[in-house]
């Protein structure tokens, strides 16, 4: 019985670990809009686009705005055009209620996409989606290195704005492995603690 407990707290435990290793302080930012622009040539036009950017909240700052410096990556998905990861560092932000969204590296955080929102938000929690109205700086989002080439937005509208802890993301092989290892452990405890149970017949 007493290697069963343990067993079972093993599993308990490491279970609790995979748990906390899958959410690892996570948080995906999305935006979504209608846009106009080109992607290494290719124009698009009121072309819906998402652009998703997963960051470690361990890179939350506070400096007179808060900001999530830097992304570990931003996606962007355009209809009809497809999906790319930018090659430069980025961050997300927001300066009271206005959310920003910029390059993080030597040109010295460059606005690509600012919006206004009805309220401030904290980039720690989940929120939205949030319409963004008042767009500007897009004209700074211009031959910004991809995966898939330069992407250039000349227009956005119809901005939205959300985020979610965790970033909704599958629990990777290393996780799934540590859950099995707590439960194969729970299961052998058992079987041993049947085996050694002593028989009154």
């Amino acid at each position: 019985m007493r290697n069963f407990l343990i067993a079972a707290a093993l599993a308990v435990s490491t279970v609790g670990l995979a748990a906390g290793q899958a959410s690892a302080q996570s948080i995906t930012y999305t935006i979504t809009g209608v846009g106009d622009g080109d992607l290494a040539g290719t124009d698009f036009t009121n072309a819906a686009y998402t652009i998703t950017m997963h960051g470690d909240l361990a890179n939350i700052v506070n400096s007179g705005f808060q900001a999530l410096d830097p992304l570990s990556s931003s996606d962007v998905d355009i209809d009809g055009i497809g999906d790319v990861t930018l090659d430069v560092a980025t961050r997300m932000g927001i300066y009271g209620s206005v959310g920003f969204f910029s390059r993080s590296d030597s040109i010295g955080g460059l606005d690509l996409l600012d919006f206004q929102l009805p309220h401030p938000v904290n980039l720690t929690t989940a929120f939205g989606p949030l319409l963004g109205t008042d767009i500007s700086a897009i004209s700074q989002f211009s031959n910004v290195q991809s995966s898939g080439g330069a992407l250039t937005f000349t227009s956005s509208s119809n901005v939205e704005f959300s985020s979610v802890l965790g970033g909704g993301g599958v629990p990777e092989p290393a996780t799934w492995a540590l859950v099995l290892t707590g439960f194969a452990a729970a299961g052998a405890g058992l079987r041993a603690a049947r085996r050694r149970r002593p028989s009154f017949a």
